[in-house]
C-alpha cells in the first residue's frame, strides 16, 4: 500500500515536475513538500486541495489513491469517445505536437 507521500512523489515524477515547480504551483515551500513526501510532515486540508490541483488529481485520489481522473479528465474522455476516428486522430496529432512543445519549453526553463 502506498502512502500519500509516495503517491505525491510518483505523480510529480509522472508529470515531469521538480520539487521546486510543484511547490511553486501548490503554494508551499520546497522543504514542506519534501517533508510530506518523506512522511515527516502532515498535510492540512487546504494544502491537500492545493497539491491535488497542482498534480491534476482529485483530493480523494491524492489522499487515498482511488482516482487520478479529475472531472475535467472524465469530461474530455467522454467527448473524445464521441468523436469519429478521423477526428480522434487529428486530436491525437494536436496533443502530441503540444506535448512536444511543452517539453521543449520545460527544458529551456520557460
Amino acid at each position: 500500500m502506498s502512502t500519500m507521500g509516495m503517491r505525491i512523489r510518483r505523480r510529480r515524477k509522472q508529470l515531469g515536475m521538480s520539487l521546486d515547480k510543484l511547490a511553486e504551483k501548490a503554494g508551499v515551500s520546497k522543504s514542506y513538500l519534501q517533508a510530506i513526501e518523506t512522511r515527516e510532515a502532515n498535510l492540512s486540508v487546504d494544502k491537500a486541495k492545493a497539491l491535488a490541483a497542482a498534480l491534476n488529481l482529485t483530493v480523494d485520489g491524492l489522499l487515498h489513491g482511488d482516482s487520478t481522473a479529475t472531472d475535467a479528465d472524465r469530461l474530455f474522455e467522454e467527448r473524445f469517445r464521441q468523436l469519429s476516428e478521423r477526428d480522434k486522430n487529428l486530436l491525437r496529432q494536436l496533443v502530441d505536437t503540444m506535448w512536444l512543445e511543452l517539453q521543449q519549453e520545460n527544458k529551456n526553463g520557460k
